[in-house]
């Protein structure tokens, strides 16, 4: 199997119990190329569900696209966040990752870990944050992101949006904003 998608809206009845029965099964496909996850609204998911998560994903040597959406589980925090990129750095060979974390309880320090783990990811091409609502979020966090964005030498896409997110000032994306000009004119020069 190369592709796995797994989709479950409102999973009001998954738990830990369940999410480590789909780590434990991620272990197994070591030829995975394309993991889609997602789990909407899930308000019984808690920190300790991404850590059994991020511990499945680090036997996936070979996967080179990854889309996690955790839209609405609620119970997510920088702790869960941290476990996840405990095992997305292990990922030698991942080209694309999307992350959805809107309505989680992100902060600063949640970004940061993000941020730290994409240093590590050295083949990303492509990535995708969406953080709708996460309210705790600062340009401190946002800058914390842009330095780990900034050393994505392989990156070509880059999408974030943080809707909402009313404490992030212009400061914060300007500092995105001089990562990708910095990336677009070292492709540029790079070219000639």
């Amino acid at each position: 199997m190369q592709e796995l998608d797994l989709i479950a809206f409102n999973c009001f009845r998954i738990k830990y119990k369940e999410l480590h029965s789909i780590s434990h099964s991620l272990k197994r496909p070591k030829a995975l190329k394309q993991l889609n996850l997602h789990l909407i609204k899930g308000r019984k998911i808690f920190d300790k569900g991404l850590s059994v998560i991020g511990q499945g994903l680090q036997k996936l040597s070979s996967l080179q696209s990854l889309t996690l959406s955790f839209y609405g589980c609620i119970e997510f925090t920088d702790k869960g966040v941290y476990s996840l990129c405990k095992g997305l750095k292990r990922i030698a060979v991942l080209q694309g990752l999307a992350l959805d974390l809107s309505f989680c309880q992100i902060t600063d320090v949640g970004l940061a870990h993000i941020g730290i783990c994409l240093r590590n990811v050295k083949t990303l091409k492509n990535f995708q944050l969406l953080l709708v609502e996460c309210r705790q979020i600062t340009d401190t966090g946002v800058n914390s992101l842009s330095k780990g964005i900034n050393r994505l030498s392989c990156l070509d896409r880059l999408s974030i949006c943080f809707p909402k997110c009313c404490k992030i000032t212009n400061e914060g994306l300007e500092s995105l904003g001089k990562v990708w000009r910095v990336r677009c004119l070292y492709k540029k020069l790079n070219s000639n």
